[in-house]
């Protein structure tokens, strides 16, 4: 499960970051409010074998999982 408090820590790295045009800012900042909103309905619990928990939540939640890889990955491309 995702805590707040690293969704808002990115928050504010995306929101303070300089060389990030305002376009990608606000498509990864809409991005980040979705994965909060997605992150509070969908309080999982992730003990146990952590192999077959995520793979157990990859497809309880696929829209979820599509979301946070792709904000992954377009932060990863702008190098953060």
């Amino acid at each position: 499960m995702m805590k707040n408090t690293i969704l808002e820590q990115l928050e504010q790295a995306v929101t303070t970051a300089q060389d990030i045009s305002s376009a990608k800012k606000a498509e990864l900042l809409a991005l980040i409010t979705q994965l909060k909103s997605n992150a509070a309905d969908h309080k999982e619990d992730l003990g146990g074998e952590l192999r077959e928990s995520v793979m157990e939540f990859e497809t309880a939640h696929p829209d979820l999982v599509e979301l946070t890889n792709r904000a992954c990955k377009m932060l990863s491309d702008i190098g953060i």
